[in-house]
């Protein structure tokens, strides 16, 4: 199998993985004019999947409006009844987070793909463009070797990165094709390493907000009205101080967190166990950077099971170069909230605006806006036993180690 894998990268996915990497397809969230480019990648996906000859199978692009586009790669069962056969779908999706090219490194760019020391660089190759290759080489393999598979559904969606905001309406309008399902494979998370095979547990959810701050109607001089005018930065600073202990990162809204399960607790100890500090050292921080917690476990469950605030963008401040000596009237930040499984995505969000807006400083215009649905976390804690022991057989079969 591991043969026939490398001749099929090499023959029909590589250099189609390449072609898609080099188009940007930026999400909704983060591009205006998003359309023109998730057509490309969709028709790109979608003449790729043709052209894999395929048994049984159709592939259809489904529009609802002027909402991004979902492709539907359906199979039907190999070797065994299809009315009676059991049903798999595989989820990934093609729209992209943005990218900045003069944050890559030398040599690099997130729409030009670099193979470089036996990995592939460029913008979405991970996330998420392997997902549809993975899925039809999975199938392509029984195929080939005529071996019996299931039923299956490949679900490619366009939004993700901006939250899905549509993907629940595709699933009611596909709802007679992809109901009654036995088992789903989301391929789009991280594993630890690649010395295993890994299975995501849990999953935090995401709050994103747009804070606002205007104490101005323009522009003053600071040799004028600093010390009279309260500072944006410092107001910014006191509201942020609500949400999180700018000291430890620890968030002090105590809705926003949850009590972690033991059975949670014993998962992340063996992740500690077989990891050790690469869960760390891993990260790319700079020469004398430490993390907030040196202690494995309870680093795995804050990235896993802890709420967690940052800055992710800000509007209203000029770049240094450009930078007088000016106070800024009405500054905005982009804020991105980790939130736990448990917590609602929903409850959280009217947490923070309940938080953030009441009792301004200065009598500061304060508001936060949601540009997109909040998402929520979950927990599968109760695998099938039939489905764990089929993973930690090809675990062990092609790896030689444990299900992590």
């Amino acid at each position: 199998m591991e043969s026939w894998v490398q001749n099929y990268w090499e023959s029909d996915i590589k250099q189609s993985l390449c072609d898609y990497i080099e188009i940007p397809s930026i999400s909704q969230q983060f591009e205006a004019n998003w359309g023109p480019e998730i057509e490309n990648a969709t028709n790109h996906f979608v003449n790729w999947i043709k052209s894999q000859a395929l048994l049984n199978t159709t592939c259809e692009v489904i529009r609802i409006g002027e909402t991004a586009p979902v492709i539907l790669v359906d199979i039907q069962a190999h070797g065994m009844a299809d009315d009676t056969a059991p049903r798999v779908l595989f989820y990934g999706h093609l729209d992209k987070q943005p990218a900045d090219p003069s944050n890559w490194d030398a040599g690099l760019h997130p729409f030009k793909p670099v193979i470089k020391d036996g990995k592939l660089y460029g913008r979405g190759g991970a996330d998420d463009g392997y997902a549809l290759y993975s899925a039809v080489a999975s199938v392509k393999y029984l195929q080939q070797h005529n071996m019996t598979h299931p039923h299956v559904m490949i679900l490619i969606e366009a939004a993700e990165e901006s939250g899905s905001p549509d993907l629940l309406l595709y699933m009611d309008k596909l709802m007679p094709k992809i109901s009654h399902l036995d088992l789903i494979i989301t391929l789009d998370s991280e594993c630890a390493d690649y010395e295993s095979m890994w299975i995501t547990a849990s999953l935090r959810g995401c709050v994103v907000a747009n804070l606002d701050i205007s104490v101005l109607s323009e522009g003053v001089h600071s040799g004028m009205a600093g010390g009279i005018v309260p500072s944006t930065f410092r107001i910014a600073r006191s509201i942020l101080s609500r949400i999180e202990d700018e000291i430890t990162g620890e968030i002090l809204i105590k809705d926003l967190h949850v009590d972690i399960p033991a059975q949670v607790r014993e998962m992340a100890k063996d992740v500690a166990a077989r990891m050790g500090r690469s869960v760390i050292t891993d990260l790319p921080f700079v020469d004398g950077v430490h993390p907030q917690n040196e202690d494995i476990v309870e680093g795995i469950l804050a990235r896993s099971w802890r709420p967690c605030l940052e800055v992710v963008g800000a509007d209203g401040m000029p770049p240094i170069r450009a930078a007088g000596n000016v106070l800024r009237p009405r500054p905005s930040l982009k804020l991105s909230m980790r939130i736990p499984p448990g917590v609602k995505g929903d409850d959280a969000k009217q947490i923070l605006k309940k938080i953030v807006e009441e009792n301004p400083p200065y009598g500061a215009k304060i508001s936060i806006e949601f540009p997109f649905p909040p998402s929520t976390g979950w927990f599968f804690s109760n695998t099938s036993e039939s489905v764990r022991q089929s993973l930690s057989q090809a675990s062990n079969k092609f790896f030689g180690k444990p299900l992590g």
